[in-house]
């Protein structure tokens, strides 16, 4: 199973990823599959990712292959220029990550004294 080959991440990258054409966003993972993994579990809805899913999965996958000392996919020019160009993309569409609000001193506070020492 690993390494897995350059032409297998760019083609995971390309099936999960929204890209825009003249006909609207388009990506390429077939309906049936989409659908499996949602009925799976695996995917919470049906369609692409947003940038900062398939990001977070891509480094996922490049940190396997760095602890396994492996010959890492994500390392590759493809891979990297498609990366680069999604975030374009991604951008020029408005496309901006869902940021939460972090926890406060107060709220910190209250949990630590939650915590006791054995």
């Amino acid at each position: 199973m690993l390494p897995l080959p350059t032409a297998a991440a760019v083609q995971f990258i390309v099936d999960h990823l929204a890209r825009d054409t003249a006909e609207g966003q388009r990506w390429e993972l077939p309906a049936a599959l989409d659908d499996a993994l949602v009925s799976a579990k695996l995917k919470s809805q049906p369609g692409p990712w947003r940038l900062a899913t398939l990001t977070h999965r891509v480094s996922v996958l490049s940190k396997v292959h760095q602890l396994q000392q492996l010959a890492n996919p994500i390392d590759s020019a493809e891979v990297r220029q498609l990366l680069a160009g999604a975030r374009r993309s991604a951008h020029k569409r408005g496309e901006r990550p869902h940021k939460k609000a972090a926890i406060t001193r107060i709220e910190l506070q209250a949990l630590l004294a939650t915590c006791v020492n054995d």
